[in-house]
């Protein structure tokens, strides 16, 4: 930790509060690029359980994809066929 003060609350706020959890007490998320000088992918790890309202992850559009080509491909076939 860089800032000395946050040491107490490491141990005696955050360390009980996950205590009875089992697995992980994180989620890593990943935020847009930044726009400046180096356009570094960039990430925001989050507590679980944080008073603060969650990260809302972002919905990959997966209708391109390559499998989901290949099924609606598939379903279209079966289609035709069934139908006399």
């Amino acid at each position: 930790l860089q800032e000395k003060d946050l040491i107490h609350k490491l141990f005696k706020v955050l360390a009980p509060r996950f205590q009875p959890h089992p697995g992980s007490y994180t989620r890593l998320l990943q935020i847009p690029n930044r726009d400046d000088l180096d356009r570094a992918k960039m990430a925001v790890i989050e507590l679980k359980g944080n008073p603060f309202p969650p990260l809302i992850r972002p919905r990959r559009d997966t209708e391109k994809t390559l499998l989901n080509q290949l099924l609606k491909g598939y379903r279209e076939d079966m289609e035709r066929t069934a139908a006399p």
